[in-house]
């Protein structure tokens, strides 16, 4: 290979890059961290209390911020060979020694966009726009060829992935259907997107006679993708649910406790989703405290709304250790006295700001008309006039 040849590998320093296989590289290496990485970790936060609250709570465990450098190493390695080959095809000079030196920086950039004290908001738009910088720079080597017939953005690959993949007999594309499991799916499909046509003119350019021929069988087939492709997603999504309600009714007969595992692992997932909200929750002398920082309190002050859902959700979260759910409004009526007990306090002095209360005789002669659909909005209204506020706390 001469120094300044085209070579679209994954991996490799020699020759140069244009912009859109590195957008392509670029999109395989967001595929293999979301492959590798980011579905454990999802799947890890459904199916796992503690690292669910760990990654809901504001300070990150050791273990995450540890996970979190990993990927950023891990990625900016497989950045590197690319970047070295993008930045030699943008500078379009033989000299080795500066490309290495702007491509290490680039890489050591994009390293930091990962680690907890670069990756705030200043540190991710630092990333993306160098990574951007490099897919729209024009390239002093690749901006020479001439503009290809064949590469274009091909949607029926997009919308169709796999089912165009059939039809067109390139089996690579069936590689999406496990990957519909994960979070790495999308990157495969703009990569089908990106590849499809070259993909197919590759495999089948002895049969290619005419190119605007194959440009129009592409387009037809990106709109009829496009029109069935909700279709297939809803059949599929139909199928999958209706096979997941049979295979967990079985599975719940022959093993009771997996229904009970399952419906307290979902109320512990309410209870830390709510928790997350505060700065703590406790119940002290059967008052339940949840804390928070008096200036968020206060910013909400002007949109009685945003008040209204955190005593809400104080509610929801006292009426589920309690085995009960707040959308029921006989579930809320019937422990009003323990809803009696809710109080939001403030992290700053202790002052009460905000905190729910309703008459128990009141609440007992609701609960008579509960099955009266007139009496609903008057019940809904006395609940949450039941919501009270302090619009002037002490601010520190």
């Amino acid at each position: 290979m001469n120094y300044f040849d085209e070579n679209k590998n994954f991996f490799g320093v020699k020759g140069v890059l244009g912009r859109r296989d590195f957008i392509v590289n670029c999109l395989i290496v967001e595929l293999i961290e979301a492959l590798v990485f980011m579905t454990p970790l999802l799947f890890a936060v459904m199916f796992n209390s503690d690292v669910r609250t760990a990654i809901v709570d504001g300070a990150k465990p050791l273990w995450l911020l540890i996970m979190q450098c990993v990927v950023g190493l891990t990625s900016s390695a497989l950045y590197f060979p690319s970047i070295v080959r993008r930045v030699r095809d943008i500078i379009g000079e033989e000299d080795d020694n500066r490309i290495f030196l702007v491509a290490s920086v680039i890489v050591v950039i994009i390293f930091m966009g990962y680690t907890p004290v670069a990756s705030s908001f200043f540190g991710g738009w630092l990333l993306l726009f160098t990574l951007f910088s490099l897919f729209f720079m024009r390239g002093r080597i690749t901006g020479q060829n001439p503009k290809s017939e064949i590469i274009k953005f091909n949607w029926g690959a997009f919308w169709g992935t796999w089912i165009w993949g059939l039809c067109n007999k390139i089996p690579r594309t069936l590689i999406v259907l496990p990957l519909f499991l994960t979070c790495a799916w999308f990157p495969f499909v703009l990569i089908c997107g990106m590849k499809g046509n070259e993909w197919l003119y590759n495999k089948n350019q002895d049969k290619i006679n005419d190119i605007n021929l194959f440009h129009n069988k592409q387009q037809n087939q990106a709109i009829l993708f496009g029109i069935l492709a909700p279709v297939i997603v809803v059949i599929i999504s139909f199928m999958l649910t209706v096979v997941a309600i049979f295979s967990f009714r079985l599975y719940s007969k022959s093993n009771p406790e997996f229904v009970d595992n399952l419906q307290a692992s979902i109320q512990q997932m309410q209870l830390d989703s709510v928790e997350s909200g505060f700065e703590r929750v406790e119940l002290k002398d059967g008052v339940y405290r949840f804390y928070m920082d008096p200036e968020d309190w206060a910013l909400s002050a002007s949109k009685p709304i945003f008040k209204q859902s955190i005593i809400s959700a104080a509610i929801n979260y006292v009426l589920l250790k309690d085995g009960k759910n707040s959308i029921y409004l006989k579930d809320r009526l019937e422990s009003v006295n323990k809803l009696n007990t809710i109080k939001v306090y403030s992290t700053f002095n202790e002052e009460v700001l905000g905190e729910f209360y309703m008459d128990p005789n009141q609440a007992k002669e609701y609960l008579k008309d509960i099955e009266d659909p007139e009496k609903i909005p008057e019940i809904r209204k006395a609940i949450i006039d039941s919501y009270k506020y302090n619009n002037n706390p002490a601010i520190p």
